[in-house]
């Protein structure tokens, strides 16, 4: 959601001539823009009304090694919307979910969210809320 207003905010500032003129609007929006991104802001937003949704999605898989949920992406097969956030693997340990998230990460690793009650296991952690965090795994 943050993207599409960004996109219409930079879409007003350089298609309507009467706000092109504006010298400040510019380096105020991308300032704007960049202190959002920098904050984290879309994603805790996201995290932030899909909270509730994670949560209860979290207690209904069952334990792993008898299930893992995979979703296979290029065919749209097996991905859930949990909230704002496309789930296409899922697993549940003792002490640790992970939910991998459709289309997060990098060229080099793979990022999704981690609800844990005890110590993360992964290339890099940030604390969002609770025991809620986004974690990625490189390879």
């Amino acid at each position: 959601m943050f993207w599409i207003l960004a996109a219409v905010a930079w879409g007003v500032l350089f298609f309507l001539r009467r706000y092109r003129k504006l010298s400040a609007v510019g380096p105020l929006l991308a300032v704007a823009t960049f202190a959002v991104v920098a904050a984290d802001l879309p994603i805790r937003f996201a995290f932030a009304v899909s909270e509730h949704a994670l949560s209860t999605y979290v207690r209904s898989l069952p334990m792993h090694p008898e299930s893992v949920t995979v979703g296979d992406v290029e065919a749209g097969l097996g991905v859930e919307w949990v909230g704002l956030f496309p789930v296409g693997r899922a697993v549940r340990h003792v002490g640790r979910t992970d939910l991998g998230v459709v289309g997060s990460g990098g060229w080099l690793e793979f990022c999704g969210l981690t609800y844990s009650t005890g110590t993360i296991r992964a290339t890099s952690a940030d604390h969002l809320s609770g025991r809620w965090y986004v974690t990625c795994e490189a390879f």
